[in-house]
């Protein structure tokens, strides 16, 4: 369950900041009308966090996901650094066009939910 947690904190968490990351390492500042907030740089992650963080998400991807016949892409990031992307399956199962790194998926408004729960998430710590 921890696992599972894990991943979908993750996925979260590569989704906004894959979509919001700056090459920037220095120190970014938002200021609004009367405050200004500053958001410290993250750093770098380590070879061996990459490896821990990889080797267990390829994992999950070949013995969970595909074993069981998983049809889709995954794609995992950790402070703007790509982890693991993995493409499984069809894109058109009747022509067998197989999934890859440009196949387009129509996902109309269900980032909605993961974008609520990663707000909240921030909210909450």
């Amino acid at each position: 369950m921890n696992f599972c947690k894990f991943i979908s904190i993750v996925f979260i968490s590569a989704i906004i900041f894959f979509g919001c990351n700056s090459s920037a390492k220095k120190t970014k500042e938002i200021s609004s009308d009367s405050t200004a907030y500053t958001i410290p740089a993250q750093p770098d992650i380590s070879p061996a966090e990459y490896k821990r963080y990889h080797e267990g998400i390829e994992d999950y991807y070949e013995n969970k996901l595909v074993k069981y016949g998983f049809n889709g892409a995954v794609l995992v990031a950790k402070r703007g650094h790509i982890i693991f992307e993995g493409y499984h399956g069809f894109f058109n199962l009747r022509k067998k066009d197989s999934l890859n790194a440009h196949s387009a998926f129509h996902l109309a408004s269900v980032s909605k939910t993961f974008t609520a729960m990663a707000t909240l998430r921030l909210e909450e710590e």
